[in-house]
């Protein structure tokens, strides 16, 4: 699991957010130590999409935040297994 994927699953699970707001959260929770690119954050979104480790909230009429206009994400059980398998396997490596 790359830190890119790491944290954006760490991101959305707090809360569903839009491609900007993830970045944003992931620069302030890893206190600036991390900061996603656009080619990055939506390369592993679109990655994380077609895995099901997160889903799309559907149509951009419905599910827009309207501050920005970008659809929001949300993640899956599935990404929160994932964690979990990630986590258990950095920690039997230490």
């Amino acid at each position: 699991m790359t830190a890119a994927v790491l944290h954006i699953l760490l991101s959305l699970a707090g809360d569903d957010r839009h491609g900007l707001g993830i970045a944003a959260d992931v620069k302030a929770f890893s206190q600036g130590r991390l900061t996603l690119g656009p080619g990055t954050l939506y390369g592993t979104i679109k990655r994380l999409l077609d895995s099901a480790l997160i889903e799309d909230l559907g149509s951009p009429s419905a599910d827009v935040d309207p501050s920005t206009g970008l659809e929001a994400s949300r993640s899956t059980a599935t990404s929160s297994d994932a964690f979990c398998t990630a986590s258990l396997r950095r920690k039997n490596a230490l």
